[in-house]
């Protein structure tokens, strides 16, 4: 079993006291993320959604996995706190290989709850079928908050001089 602690940067500095911590665990069968939020303004995130489609638009935990056999495809996980989440194919880099439609795929956590400032989250691998999860997992792990008309980006590393999720360098984190 993978076990690790790991804290998210915001990809521009700020003058909010947030931190955003990730822990991650691979079993067997499953990945657990369980995401927490702290310092003393992150009773100002905005935890509502306002938009039930596109989760990202909202305050946004996020997470990115792909095998290291295949390379370039990969699942982009988006989880909201109203336990909303939606999993979407990509064939390559921010290409489902249909075109303008994504991939979405129907994810089937088997634990999912958000409690004051904390999402947790545990999702078979079994809902990963196009990658092989015997071996290793790359993730990429990432968030977006929302604090009125302003927005953060964190993730484990920025590789790019604008935020983007679906980097292939943001791939970082080895999960066996």
């Amino acid at each position: 079993m993978s076990n690790l602690s790991l804290e998210l940067i915001p990809f521009e500095s700020h003058n909010h006291d947030l931190e955003l911590h990730v822990q991650v665990a691979r079993d067997q069968d499953k990945l657990t993320l369980k995401y927490s939020v702290l310092g003393k303004d992150a009773h100002k995130v905005d935890f509502d959604v306002h938009n039930q489609e596109k989760l990202w638009e909202n305050t946004c935990f996020e997470f990115f996995v792909k095998d290291d056999r295949l390379g370039k495809n990969y699942y982009e996980i988006n989880l909201a706190s109203n336990l909303q989440n939606h999993g979407y194919y990509f064939s390559d880099y921010r290409s489902s290989g249909l075109g303008e439609e994504l991939e979405k795929i129907d994810l089937q956590p088997s634990h999912i709850y958000f409690e004051k400032d904390e999402l947790h989250f545990t999702l078979p691998l079994s809902n990963f079928k196009k990658l092989d999860t015997d071996h290793g997992l790359f993730l990429a792990i990432s968030c977006v908050l929302k604090l009125g008309d302003e927005t953060l980006y964190y993730a484990l590393k920025h590789p790019y001089d604008k935020p983007d999720f679906h980097s292939p360098d943001g791939f970082c984190i080895e999960l066996n």
